[in-house]
């Protein structure tokens, strides 16, 4: 479901839906994987749900996403934002790993936005 403003921090504004749609079929089709860390279990901060990016060719113009430089093996940008990765997870079919089901992750697109989630996945 579409909202404009993602984080604590605003890691993610979208002030267009029609950039949120993009966005998530760049995720869809983009090689990435989503995370969720039990950081608190290690005695860190607290727990974490990120999206790893194994790519440089990242979109920058669909809204603010505040993308954090890798760790690690061959991560290249992250996104820590609890509040986004529990959207895409719970209202989109995202899921946790770096399968990502684009058809069941299609069918929660309204109709209207489709054609823009589309332009996000074939960027």
């Amino acid at each position: 479901m579409y909202h404009s403003y993602f984080g604590k921090l605003g890691q993610l504004r979208f002030p267009k839906p029609e950039d949120y749609y993009r966005f998530l079929g760049y995720l869809a089709h983009a090689d990435i994987k989503v995370v969720y860390e039990y950081n608190e279990e290690t005695g860190s901060w607290g727990n974490a749900g990120r999206i790893c990016f194994y790519t440089s060719h990242v979109p920058r113009s669909w809204g603010k996403i505040a993308y954090r430089e890798g760790r690690g093996d061959s991560m290249c940008y992250r996104i820590n934002c609890n509040d986004f990765v529990e959207n895409i997870v719970t209202d989109h079919g995202f899921t946790y790993g770096g399968y990502q089901d684009v058809k069941a992750i299609r069918e929660t697109i309204p109709a209207s936005y489709l054609d823009f989630f589309d332009e996000g996945y074939n960027w």
